[in-house]
């Protein structure tokens, strides 16, 4: 077998999403926001937090833009969480 020739595999325990689900993400969503359609400062987000045991897979995995992305993890996590992230950096 040649070097390089295997399929990177999905990392589906993992906060980190692997190159192979990041490309299938981007062609499902045409690189736009999953959301509103946004094409600008586009995030992966998991749908499940993996906080919360969502998995990297694509079914989980999501493409979104910043505001959506906030907006989301609002919904699935609290404003009283993400205020506690918000103010920890």
């Amino acid at each position: 077998m040649k070097i390089g020739s295997r399929k990177p595999k999905a990392m589906t325990n993992s906060r980190t999403i692997s190159a192979a689900i990041k490309k299938a993400v981007m062609i499902r969503s045409s690189n736009k926001c999953e959301n509103c359609g946004s094409k600008y400062n586009l995030h992966f987000d998991h749908q499940i937090p993996y906080s919360m045991g969502g998995k990297s897979t694509i079914g989980n995995v999501r493409q979104l833009c910043s505001n959506c992305n906030t907006r989301a993890a609002i919904v699935a996590l609290s404003q009283e969480k993400m205020d506690l992230y918000i103010n920890q950096s």
